[in-house]
């Protein structure tokens, strides 16, 4: 988010919020910083407590957490917010859950903006994708302690 002077992002998918802390942490000193980050509690833990919990209150200011599902608030989301810097993408996991939702947030991003997707080895959606929009994608290797395989999908918005 520091490297290509992010402002305003999209996350979907929260759980504990240690992606939002890094992305919140890295757009805090910018003019007007804003994450808008999406995610259902969690049924079997308290749910809203848990999500989020590892934002710090003075960096809360920045983000916005609606509970929910994708389909319930990306909608609104990004016809109320455009020229997205950023997308981070980490929730439903199924093909049919990111074959909707990425182009929403592709479309909504601005020209250079990045889209960013984890756990991309879960199926073929990433893939096919950035087939469709014709766009060559990064993929990375994430090095979690005892799990191996787990890949991030990066794609860069044309200017």
């Amino acid at each position: 988010a520091l490297a290509i002077d992010a402002r305003l992002i999209v996350e979907t998918g929260v759980a504990y919020g240690w992606s939002s802390l890094a992305l919140l942490l890295a757009v805090k000193d910018k003019e007007s910083p804003s994450l808008i980050s999406i995610d259902r509690p969690y049924p079997d833990r308290d749910g809203a407590d848990f999500v989020g919990c590892a934002v710090p209150d003075d960096l809360r200011k920045f983000w916005e957490l609606n509970l929910g599902t994708d389909k319930s608030h990306l909608p609104t989301i990004l016809k109320t917010h455009s020229g997205i810097d950023l997308c981070h993408y980490d929730s439903d996991k199924t093909y049919e859950g990111r074959m909707w939702a990425y182009p929403k947030l592709w479309e909504s991003l601005r020209p250079g903006g990045y889209f960013i997707s984890d756990d991309i080895g879960d199926n073929f959606a990433f893939r096919d994708f950035s087939k469709k929009i014709g766009i060559k994608a990064i993929v990375v290797e994430k090095h979690t302690p005892h799990i191996e395989g787990r890949y991030v999908g990066i794609l860069r918005k044309p200017r």
